[in-house]
């Protein structure tokens, strides 16, 4: 029997490579199949939904302190590729000149603390749009696990 993460972990690659197909296709081929891409990305909303209802059902409560034990393991997870993403766009943007959506917010402090964090979906969309929408989920997600529970 296939275990399932095994299989929610096989079905995230293969919508990867399918997401990456799309922006070659989208740039290089010019053929453009919006509804299918933005379908190939809910499935990755999905799967992460289905992650975190498996991970909060393992503690009998949702409390202060698992929720910060989840906020520190999702921030382990996510910040460490964010990061290295944010400085090879620097440096891409430097080097080539590439002007990125987001890098006028990098010449004042809150720019700069938004994007380090990955909270910018205040303040504007970029590339990383789904860096973006997953903090919010990890974000929200011990509020609703927690209402969930209760009611």
């Amino acid at each position: 029997m296939v275990d399932t993460f095994e299989l929610t972990d096989a079905i995230k690659g293969i919508a990867m490579l399918t997401v990456l197909q799309g922006h070659y296709f989208n740039r290089y081929v010019s053929i453009d199949i919006p509804l299918f891409a933005n379908g190939i990305i809910g499935v990755f909303f999905i799967l992460s939904g289905y992650g975190l209802y498996h991970s909060f059902r393992k503690h009998p409560e949702i409390d202060i302190e698992t929720t910060v034990e989840f906020y520190k393991k999702r921030a382990k997870r996510i910040y460490p590729l964010y990061w290295i993403h944010i400085a090879l766009m620097i440096g891409l943007g430097v080097v080539f000149g590439i002007n990125q959506s987001w890098t006028p917010f990098l010449n004042d402090i809150l720019g700069l603390l938004a994007q380090l964090t990955g909270l910018p979906f205040l303040i504007t969309n970029g590339h990383p749009w789904f860096v973006y929408a997953i903090i919010e989920i990890y974000l929200l997600a011990p509020i609703i696990f927690w209402v969930y529970r209760k009611y």
